[in-house]
């Protein structure tokens, strides 16, 4: 599910645009450990922007979506 979220979130605005309106922006995302939420934080960290985010829980899926967002040379 989480890679049909990113293509269809990928389909609704081009990327190219996407990259241009995300690049040093800062997003807060609630729930993005798992999903939807995850999806969306890895599209925007991708495209430049910084990512701030909510849990309710901190777990490994919590520790890898911040190795990966800072990856991606963003916070």
């Amino acid at each position: 599910m989480r890679l049909a979220a990113l293509a269809e979130l990928a389909q609704l605005v081009k990327l190219d645009k996407q990259k241009t309106m995300l690049q040093n922006k800062t997003a807060l995302i609630t729930g993005a450990s798992r999903g939807i939420g995850r999806a969306i934080a890895q599209l925007y960290a991708k495209n430049g922007c910084h990512v701030a985010f909510t849990d309710l829980s901190h777990d490994e899926n919590v520790v890898s979506l911040i190795q990966e967002i800072e990856s991606h040379g963003v916070k």
